[in-house]
């Protein structure tokens, strides 16, 4: 088990939330993975992956299982998706219109959704895979000709500079 092997099971998370989009192109193998590894890597605030990925990516491991996930499962699944980072669009014209989430346990999530629900004033964090943060400073030369002389780039994906 891969579990009793923690370096090798960080080593593989890193590898497939880096690589997401290849993961999940990759047919069978995403779909035969165990709910518990699905539901972290969705989950995960370091997935590379855009929102419609992580939803797209949910909806084909749940779909592709035969008997079909019940309700509660779908949903425990598809929470891990944020969902209010979606564009409007993309929420309206699929989201809402998955069979899947036409269930009560389904439109419960997605009322009670943070960033969807009426109340919510909360808005989801977004995923960090793809971000870089940009440093930008110091100048040289005098006066209004000075011009920045130094630009740094830190990946908190690698935690490198």
């Amino acid at each position: 088990r891969i579990g009793r092997l923690p370096r090798l099971a960080e080593a593989a998370a890193k590898a497939a939330r880096a690589n997401f989009g290849e993961v999940v192109a990759g047919g069978e193998a995403w779909t035969a993975a165990p709910a518990s590894i699905v539901r972290s890597l969705l989950e995960d605030d370091r997935l590379r992956a855009s929102e419609e990925e992580v939803y797209r990516a949910g909806v084909a491991w749940l779909q592709a299982h035969d008997p079909p996930p019940g309700e509660e499962e779908v949903a425990a699944l598809l929470s891990r998706v944020r969902f209010a980072l979606l564009p409007r669009e993309f929420l309206n014209g699929v989201v809402m219109e998955e069979p899947l989430l036409d269930t009560r346990v389904g439109k419960q999530m997605l009322l009670e959704a943070p960033g969807l629900a009426i109340m919510s004033t909360a808005r989801p964090r977004p995923r960090t895979g793809g971000m870089k943060l940009y440093a930008v400073g110091g100048l040289s030369g005098p006066g209004a000709s000075a011009v920045l002389s130094s630009v740094e780039r830190y990946d908190p994906a690698t935690s490198a500079w």
